[in-house]
């Protein structure tokens, strides 16, 4: 099914307008030009899916100084068939990504297990070398020679030392322990994110599962205005916060300063507010 040609033409007036080519659009938007001219010629066979078509729709809107709203009211009843589609395969997406932390959960169940093992190993190791070691010369000579001990009388008592760890291995603890807490707190399809750490935090942006479109400003610059295929990662820093709207909430997974996020279940267009504390 085909766009309306009246969109595409207001949308292509409003760009003639400023004196803008296609080629110089593309650069404010992130879009490719080729997306721009189906989006003017009304290709909608063409374009990615709804949720991505909506996007960029909207961006090209605001872009030209037209009403984004509007746009999307009048182009809506041609997003329905696409929108159908795209929910049943992002439904079996998310079952198989389900599936694959399900697994991922299980081995680091099982390498954490291992680890511990082998540590508690090498500590008893350590206690029982230190404990079979022989005695000191100079005790050796106080103790003189051995006396017979009759029978019935009292055993004497051994005195083992037990080594703490050493401060190499209190240090790779400490390393251990995450130095970043994020917490999430969602309300409706805005969500935020708190993260306590010292700053700059890294922060990246990984299309999981289905193609996602995105938008990300940090403190004060604007950064990305970007469609993410499945399998790659968008990579910034963040001193105070950040904005990063997502096309497709689903799609994708977050994680700041190398943690997971846990993104609520937001069927389509999410908007995250990051915000680090000291």
């Amino acid at each position: 099914m085909s766009l309306p040609e009246e969109i595409g033409a207001q949308l292509r007036a409003a760009r003639e307008a400023r004196g803008w080519s296609r080629q110089r659009l593309a650069e404010q938007t992130r879009i490719r030009e080729s997306y721009l001219a189906y989006i003017e010629e009304g290709a909608w066979d063409r374009l990615p899916p709804a949720v991505y078509a909506r996007g960029f729709l909207r961006l090209y809107a605001e872009r030209v100084g037209l009403d984004p709203e509007e746009i999307l009211r009048e182009a809506e009843p041609y997003f329905q068939p696409q929108a159908e589609a795209s929910m049943q395969l992002s439904r079996t997406a998310e079952r198989k990504a389900k599936q694959e932390m399900r697994a991922a959960r299980v081995i680091g169940t099982v390498v954490l297990v291992g680890l511990v093992i082998g540590l508690g190993w090498i500590f008893s190791s350590h206690l029982r070398g230190s404990s079979s070691s022989p005695a000191p010369l100079s005790q050796q000579a106080q103790s003189g020679p051995s006396k017979q001990t009759n029978v019935g009388s009292a055993p004497q008592q051994q005195t083992v030392q037990v080594q703490t760890p050493s401060v190499q291995q209190r240090q790779m603890a400490q390393q251990s322990v995450p130095t970043t807490a994020v917490a999430v707190r969602a309300n409706g399809n805005a969500v935020q994110v708190s993260a306590r750490g010292s700053a700059p935090l890294p922060v990246v942006i990984s299309a999981t599962t289905a193609r996602c479109w995105i938008s990300v400003e940090a403190d004060g610059k604007t950064l990305a205005n970007q469609t993410l295929d499945v399998g790659e990662q968008f990579r910034f820093e963040i001193q105070s916060q950040a904005y990063v709207v997502l096309g497709y909430t689903q799609g994708v997974s977050l994680a700041v300063a190398d943690q997971p996020v846990g993104l609520p279940d937001i069927p389509g267009r999410s908007t995250i507010h990051l915000q680090v504390t000291p």
